[in-house]
């Protein structure tokens, strides 16, 4: 009855609009949609209202994905106009960017893209997704290849009189290393070897495609970079050299405010395409949640879902709602986050658990999908990781750092009196005695044991060929697949195909993703906004002193090895 209703007034609305574009003149025509992509693409799809007027015109990721979707499928769209300038994202945003783009073209459009100055991950995107790429006369091509640093500064800590007790659960779940040793482990360096020379080779495939070279051809050019605007011309890096303004001027035809009013912005073609409603023959949009796992993921909380990270009770209120809500059809999961508590992460498990049982819950995998962003994502119906994910982690540590020689360096002195054998274990005024580091021992190897149980339970195998994957070692999306710790690589886009298929939602009737938390007012709003701004901007020690506080408490952690950032 929901549904019929919701269908009599779609149709009611399309018809009433349509008559009046009739007796008016109608929407004005527009040929080719021009998007900026610069900055942070955030991942949650905020809509409607005063709130929408109040953000920053940058729109979220999912909606740049809808709006390219949308004009895939517009028969008055020509193509699109993309400005790429420096993305503060990752290499999964990437992918599902360009995987958006790639639908636009398969539907005969044009995708002429211009770049100023472009890093590895801007020309990448451009390179992959343009039948024609731009560049500024006095820009650069800034890709020489790729790389990761971690900082350690163990020998720092010690100088300073900081003792860390940091316990690892697998071989390769160095997460402990940056606060104990000057150099990478190993084992560490090979894992971090493993993800660059995959990644490397992924974004060398995508363009080859995208510029139609071979992969060895791209590699021995990156190995002159980075490009002079000349170079890069010279290379095939590009198709031209040509300022902004000569772009526009010679899609639109002619210099003119008129001609160059043909070329819109996402903002004024939203206005425009919503002027000219279709009736619906399949019903009304269906209603999919998006409930992101963005960031740290932490215990408690409350707030907007992905508002300085993740936190379990606001994630679980997400899901229950989306779960009772009966107008959803399907629940997606986008999960981006290096992990955090373990304990979060198993009461999220939780409530994934329950959700699938009553619709389907796809994972999409944007960034990073790594340790407890893994754990959350094991039960989905179905998991979709970016071949470019940092997933995987399986692993945990836990401890405490203890700061009692820089307490006494600086006359600083505790006393007190307790009752309790381990009263003191997680005091931070002493390091653990061998009878603490046991019992601590104990505690990491039953949560890594319930690790792998839940991998195994989600993956539909045993925990022992669960743990021939875990130790704690990264994998790139594409890695996961071959291993099986996912069940396909793709975006957003092709994580939304296959909610379609999973929810049997007809290929012609249109999707909505809808938010399940709540707006409560514009206080509460702008207070999370400057939240997530923030969390945005914070550091990689800022995260890791976040942890670092969890930690103190002997909660055990199921974090991403690396404060890694692959550039």
């Amino acid at each position: 009855m929901l549904e019929l209703f919701r269908w009599l007034l779609w149709n009611s609305r399309a018809l009433l609009v349509n008559a009046y574009l009739r007796a008016t003149r109608g929407a004005r025509p527009y040929r080719y949609l021009r998007i900026t992509l610069a900055g942070s693409l955030a991942e949650d799809p905020m809509r409607g209202g005063v709130l929408r007027l109040l953000r920053d015109r940058q729109p979220s990721l999912p909606e740049v994905v809808e709006l390219l979707d949308q004009a895939a499928r517009d028969p008055r769209l020509e193509g699109i106009v993309l400005t790429v300038g420096a993305l503060d994202g990752g290499w999964g945003q990437v992918e599902s960017l360009v995987e958006a783009l790639a639908t636009v073209r398969a539907a005969g459009k044009r995708v002429v893209a211009f770049v100023e100055s472009a890093d590895a991950r801007s020309y990448v995107l451009a390179a992959a997704s343009a039948d024609q790429l731009v560049l500024h006369p006095t820009g650069s091509i800034h890709w020489a290849g790729l790389r990761a640093e971690v900082t350690l500064f163990g020998p720092a800590l010690k100088t300073l009189g900081v003792d860390v007790d940091l316990e690892p659960v697998g071989r390769f779940k160095s997460a402990v290393e940056p606060f104990t040793r000057s150099s990478l482990s190993d084992d560490a360096r090979a894992a971090l070897a493993s993800l660059i020379d995959d990644l490397f080779q992924q974004n060398c495939a995508a363009v080859a495609r995208g510029r139609n070279k071979t992969e060895e051809e791209v590699a021995e050019l990156v190995d002159r970079g980075p490009f002079l605007a000349r170079e890069a011309l010279a290379a095939g890096l590009v198709d031209r050299l040509a300022f902004e303004d000569e772009v526009f001027v010679e899609l639109a035809g002619e210099d003119s405010p008129k001609a160059l009013a043909k070329l819109v912005d996402p903002q004024r073609y939203d206005r425009i395409r919503q002027r000219r409603l279709r009736p619906l023959r399949h019903g009304a949009p269906a209603r999919v949640a998006w409930v992101p796992v963005v960031g740290a993921i932490r215990s408690g909380g409350g707030g907007k879902v992905g508002a300085g990270g993740a936190t379990s009770t606001s994630v679980v209120r997400a899901l229950r709602r989306a779960r009772r809500d009966d107008t959803v059809r399907a629940v997606l999961l986008r999960v981006d986050s290096p992990g955090g508590s373990a304990l979060a992460s198993d009461v999220i498990w939780r409530e994934v658990v329950r959700t699938k049982q009553k619709k389907p819950v796809v994972v999409s995998m944007g960034d990073y999908a790594a340790s407890g962003g893994y754990y959350v994502a094991t039960p989905g119906t179905t998991i979709v990781a970016a071949a470019a994910t940092l997933t995987g982690s399986i692993g945990v540590f836990g401890g405490k750092v203890s700061i009692g020689r820089l307490y006494r360096r600086v006359g600083v002195h505790k006393d007190g009196y307790g009752r309790g054998a381990n009263v003191q274990l997680f005091s931070e005024s002493r390091r653990f005695t061998r009878a603490e580091r046991r019992k601590l021992r104990e505690h990491l190897e039953d949560t890594y044991r319930v690790f792998l149980e839940r991998v195994a339970e989600g993956r539909r195998t045993t925990v022992e060929a669960a743990a021939l994957h875990a130790e704690g070692h990264v994998w790139t999306g594409r890695q996961a697949l071959e291993r099986g710790l996912v069940d396909a690589t793709g975006g957003i886009g092709r994580a939304l195909a296959v909610v379609r298929e999973k929810a049997d939602i007809p290929p012609t009737q249109p999707l909505e993703l809808v938010t399940m938390h709540r707006a409560r007012g514009l206080v509460p709003w702008l207070a999370e906004h400057l939240a997530e701004s923030s969390a945005r901007g914070a550091s990689v020690v800022d995260v890791w002193l976040t942890l670092a506080r969890t930690c103190v408490g002997g909660e055990p952690l199921a974090v991403l090895p690396f404060g890694l950032r692959v550039r």
